[in-house]
C-alpha cells in the first residue's frame, strides 16, 4: 500500500520534472539542471527524469556528465531510443564521431522514421569522410519531411564541397525556399556564384546575407545598403560615370564603392579594385575607396603606384590627424605600411572608439569568492584562434580563476569550437544579443577583468563582426586587456592593459601604446599545439607539383603581408640557390600573373615559383608544410599563426625584425624556442642566413634538429606556463584596482 508520504514525494518529483522541462525550453538551462537534480533526488531511477537531465548537461555544454546520465540511463532500460540518439548527439558535438556513430545507429535501429536522427547520422559520416552514406542519409530525413530544413542544407554543402556546383545550388535555392530568414545559405550561394564567375549574382547573395544576418542578430547598426541588385548589375554593366554634382554621379560613387566592398568580403579583391578606381573617378576625395584600393591591391600583390598611394595615403592621413578627424587608413592595413611605431599609433588612436559616457564610471569592488576572468572574441570556431585556443583555457586555475568566455561568432559545430565550450566554466553565446545586451550581461555577471581576444583584427570592418570593439568600448568590465588579437596598440581609452614581451615591445616604446604594458617572462603567443590531436595525413611533394630533388622555401603567410622589398630579397635568394623554389600560397590567378611579372623582370624561370591554394583544413595545412626546408618570413608584418605552425612542424624559420611590434612577433617565437641565430639584423644578413641554410647541409641539419629537440622543453608551446603567467598578471592587475591606483606597467 502506497504511503501518503511516498505519494507527495511522487507528486514533487513529477512537479520538479516538468518545471525542470519548461524552464529547459525556455533556454534557462542552468536553473532547469538545479530543479531537475531535485527531481532526480525524489526518483533516482526514473527514466524521463535521467534522460531530461542528460539533456540539460548536453545544452549547457558538459558533455562528459551528459554522457553519463545517458549510459546509466541505458542500463536501465536498454530500448529508450531517445537515450541512444542523444548519446549520439552528444559525442558529435564532443568531436568523437566514431562513437556518435556507434549510437546513433542503433537508434536509428530502433526508430527508423527518426528525421532527426538519420540527418545527424548524415552529419557523422561526413565528419567521418564518408560522403555517400551522408548523402543517402539526408535524402532519408528528406523523404520523411520535405520541409525540413537541416538536411536540405547539409546536402548544399555537401554537393558544394564535392564541386557539384549545380546540384549544390539546387539544394541551396531549396534551403533559401524552405527558410529565407537564415543567412547562412545566401553566403554560401554567393560562394557558389564566384566559383561559376557570376560576379553580380554573388554580390546580390552576399547583400541578402549581410541583411539577414543583421535582422536575425538583432544588431542596430547603421548601413547603407542603397542599391537593389537591379541598380548594382545595371551600373556595373554599362560602368558609365557622369560628371560631378550630379545625383548619378553621388549614385555611381556610392554604388561602386559598396560593390567593392562587398566583393573585397567575398575575396575577389581583382574584381573589386575597378569599383574602387570608378569610385575614386567619380569622387577623389573617397579616401576610404582609396585605403581599400590599396588593400585590395596587396592582396593580389598588385604593386604599380604602390609608392604613390602610400604616399597620399599618408599624407592625408596627417592632414585628417591635424584636424582631429579620423584617418582613413584602417588599424590592421597599417600594421603592413612601412611606418614608425609613433605613426601606427597615430592612426589607430584616430579610429579607436572612445565614448566619454562610460569611461568616468566608478566601480564597485567585486567581491567575488573566486577572480572571474571572461574572456570575449568572434573566432571561437575554425579559425586560426579557434584553433590556438582549443586547449588554452583549460589550463586555468578553477580554483582561484571563475572563467567566462563569451562568443560573438557563429557555432560552426566544429571540434574546436567545442572544445573551448567544454573547458569553460560558463560558455556564453552572445551572437544574437545587441550590443547594449551584450554589456548588461557581463555587467550582470560581475566580470572583474575582461579580456579582448579580437582588437581590431577584422580590417574590413565587416558590419556582421562590429560587435568585437563596440562592446568592450562600453566598458562592460572595471578592468579589460587587450591579448593575442593582432600586433600593436588598439588606440583606444577603455583598454587598460596590452599582454606582451619585452621582445616585441621593448620598454623605450611604450610611449606608443595607449595602454599600460604587461611584460611576461617568456613567449606572448598564446597556443595549444601540444594538445592539438588532428587527422594524421600524409601527402608527397608530387601531390603539390614540387620537385624531390631542389630545396623549398615557403612563406604561407597572407599575400597582403607580401611587399615588394622582401620579394626583392626572395628573388634574390633564389638566384644565389639555382637549385631552389620558392613556395607560396595564392589567393588567385591574378596574384600568379602578378609574381610572375616579378620574376621576369628580374630574369629568374617561372618554375622557381610555385604556388598552393589555401586550404580550410588544418591536417591538409599541416601535412604540406612538413614538405617544406625553410619558412621565409615577411617583414613589416611578420607571420603569426603560420610562423608557429612551422616551428610546430620541424620546419625553422628566419626573420628580419623591424621597429614596430608586427615586426617583431617572429623573433620573440624563435628566442622562446632556444633559436635566436635565425633573427636577422638586416636585408643583407637575411639573404645570406637563408643561402647559408640552403646551402650548408650540415648546418641545416643542426638547426632542424636543435628545432625538434627545443619545441618540447621551451617555453613557446609552453601552454600551462603561459597561462601561469597569465593569471598571475590578472591578479595583479586586479590587486591594483582595488587600491584605486590607476593602471600601471607589469612585469611578471
Amino acid at each position: 500500500m502506497t504511503s501518503s508520504r511516498q505519494i507527495i514525494q511522487e507528486s514533487l518529483h513529477i512537479l520538479y520534472l516538468f518545471d525542470g522541462i519548461t524552464l529547459m525550453n525556455q533556454g534557462n538551462y542552468q536553473e532547469a539542471l538545479n530543479i531537475l537534480i531535485k527531481s532526480l533526488n525524489l526518483s533516482p531511477e526514473n527514466p524521463e527524469t535521467i534522460f531530461q537531465t542528460g539533456k540539460c548537461l548536453l545544452f549547457l555544454n558538459q558533455y562528459k556528465r551528459a554522457i553519463s546520465y545517458f549510459e546509466l540511463l541505458l542500463k536501465l532500460e536498454k530500448d529508450f531510443s531517445r537515450a541512444w540518439k542523444f548519446t549520439g548527439f552528444t559525442y558529435y558535438a564532443f568531436g568523437n564521431y566514431e562513437m556518435a556513430l556507434h549510437y546513433l545507429k542503433k537508434s536509428i535501429n530502433l526508430e527508423p522514421d527518426d528525421k532527426e536522427t538519420n540527418h545527424n547520422l548524415g552529419l557523422t559520416y561526413l565528419s567521418l569522410h564518408k560522403t555517400g552514406p551522408a548523402i543517402e542519409h539526408f535524402n532519408t530525413a528528406i523523404s520523411l519531411d520535405t520541409g525540413f530544413f537541416n538536411p536540405c542544407y547539409s546536402l548544399a554543402v555537401t554537393y558544394y564541397d564535392l564541386k557539384d556546383f549545380t546540384t549544390a545550388k539546387i539544394y541551396l535555392k531549396k534551403s533559401i525556399l524552405l527558410n529565407p530568414s537564415l543567412p547562412e545559405p545566401y553566403k554560401k550561394l554567393a560562394l557558389l556564384e564566384i566559383k561559376q564567375k557570376k560576379i553580380l549574382h554573388a554580390v546580390f547573395a552576399y547583400t541578402r546575407f549581410i541583411i539577414k544576418t543583421i535582422l536575425s542578430s538583432k544588431i542596430i547598426l547603421k548601413i547603407k545598403l542603397s542599391y537593389t541588385s537591379e541598380r548594382i548589375i545595371k551600373t556595373s554593366e554599362k560602368n558609365n560615370v557622369k560628371q560631378p554634382g550630379t545625383d548619378q554621379h553621388q549614385n555611381t560613387e556610392e554604388i561602386h564603392f559598396n560593390l567593392g566592398c562587398a566583393l573585397m568580403n567575398l575575396n575577389q579583391p581583382e574584381y573589386s579594385i575597378k569599383n574602387f578606381e570608378l569610385a575614386l573617378k567619380a569622387n577623389p576625395k573617397n579616401y576610404r575607396a582609396l585605403t581599400y584600393l590599396f588593400s585590395a591591391k596587396q592582396m593580389i600583390c598588385d604593386w604599380h603606384k604602390r609608392n604613390f598611394i602610400i604616399k597620399k595615403l599618408l599624407s592625408i592621413s596627417n592632414q585628417h590627424i591635424s584636424q582631429g578627424l579620423a584617418s582613413p587608413v584602417l588599424p590592421l592595413i597599417s600594421l603592413y605600411l612601412p611606418l614608425s611605431p609613433e605613426q601606427q599609433l597615430e592612426i589607430i588612436r584616430s579610429q579607436a572608439r572612445n565614448p566619454a559616457n562610460t569611461l568616468s564610471k566608478k566601480w564597485k569592488c567585486y567581491k567575488n569568492k573566486r577572480l572571474r576572468i571572461g574572456y570575449i572574441s568572434g573566432s571561437f570556431m575554425s579559425s586560426p584562434t579557434g584553433i590556438l585556443l582549443q586547449d588554452f583555457f583549460k589550463y586555468h586555475n578553477r580554483q582561484e580563476i571563475e572563467l567566462y568566455i563569451y562568443s560573438l561568432g557563429i557555432d560552426d559545430k566544429s571540434i574546436f569550437r567545442n572544445k573551448i565550450k567544454d573547458s569553460a566554466e560558463h560558455f556564453i553565446d552572445l551572437s544574437f544579443l545587441t550590443t547594449e545586451e551584450c554589456k548588461k550581461r557581463i555587467l550582470n555577471d560581475k566580470i572583474q577583468i575582461l579580456i579582448d581576444l579580437q582588437g581590431h583584427s577584422n580590417y574590413r570592418k565587416d558590419p556582421l563582426q562590429s560587435k568585437t570593439d563596440l562592446i568592450p568600448a562600453l566598458k562592460p568590465a572595471p578592468v579589460q586587456v587587450f591579448f593575442h588579437g593582432h600586433s600593436g596598440t588598439t588606440g583606444s581609452k577603455y583598454i587598460d592593459y596590452l599582454v606582451t614581451n619585452k621582445i616585441i615591445c621593448p620598454p623605450e616604446q611604450a610611449p606608443f601604446y595607449t595602454e599600460k604594458l604587461v611584460y611576461l617572462p617568456d613567449s606572448a603567443f598564446a597556443n595549444s599545439y601540444k594538445d592539438l590531436v588532428i587527422p594524421q595525413k600524409t601527402c608527397s611533394k608530387t601531390d603539390y607539383n614540387l620537385p624531390e630533388d631542389k630545396f623549398i622555401f615557403c612563406c604561407f603567410n597572407n599575400s597582403y603581408k607580401i611587399e615588394p622589398l622582401i620579394f626583392k630579397i626572395w628573388i634574390n635568394i633564389l638566384k644565389r640557390v639555382p637549385h631552389s623554389l620558392l613556395w607560396i600560397q595564392s589567393i588567385n590567378d591574378t596574384m600568379k600573373v602578378n609574381l610572375y611579372k616579378e620574376l621576369q623582370k628580374r630574369k629568374i624561370q617561372n618554375e622557381q615559383l610555385v604556388f598552393c591554394e589555401k586550404t580550410q583544413k588544418i591536417e591538409d595545412h599541416f601535412s604540406r608544410l612538413k614538405l617544406a626546408d625553410l619558412f621565409l618570413d615577411t617583414h613589416y608584418y611578420n607571420a603569426h599563426t603560420t610562423a608557429a605552425d612551422s616551428l610546430w612542424n620541424e620546419v625553422p624559420l628566419i626573420t628580419w625584425p623591424g621597429k614596430t611590434s608586427a615586426s617583431r612577433v617572429a623573433a620573440s617565437m624563435l628566442i622562446n624556442l632556444g633559436l635566436p641565430e635565425l633573427i636577422t639584423g638586416s636585408a643583407k644578413e637575411y639573404e645570406d642566413l637563408a643561402v647559408a641554410l640552403a646551402t650548408n647541409k650540415q648546418f641545416y641539419n643542426e638547426t632542424r634538429n636543435k628545432l625538434k629537440k627545443n619545441k618540447l622543453t621551451f617555453p613557446l608551446f609552453n601552454t600551462a606556463q603561459m597561462v601561469k603567467n597569465l593569471e598571475t598578471a590578472c591578479k595583479k592587475m586586479w590587486a591594483l584596482h582595488k587600491t584605486g591606483a590607476k593602471p600601471g606597467n607589469i612585469t611578471i
